[in-house]
Parts: structure tokens; C-alpha cells; sequence
């Protein structure tokens, strides 16, 4: 479960990397506070099983 957490956290992060790289570093802000958001999330789910 563990490895498959960080499958996820780096999936995670290469698509907001991406989508940085797409969009231009304006928006991409966006996309580095989205991928915050959802590593905190993973992190609050991962600390309650």
C-alpha cells in the first residue's frame, strides 16, 4: 500500500508538472496548488488507515 501511494503521489506530480509546462507559469501556480491540495489530502487518508 505504501509503494502504491507513492505510484500515486508521482503520477500526481508529474501531471501538475505538465500542466506547468503547458499552461505557462501564470496559471501553473494553479496547478502547484492543486497538486499541494491533493498531497495533503493523500496524506490525511493515508494517516487514518
Amino acid at each position: 500500500m505504501e509503494a502504491l501511494k507513492w505510484v500515486a503521489a508521482g503520477a500526481a506530480a508529474g501531471a501538475a508538472v505538465a500542466l506547468a509546462n503547458q499552461v505557462g507559469f501564470g496559471q501553473s501556480m494553479q496547478g502547484i496548488s492543486a497538486a499541494i491540495v491533493f498531497f495533503a489530502v493523500l496524506n490525511m487518508m493515508s494517516g487514518q488507515k
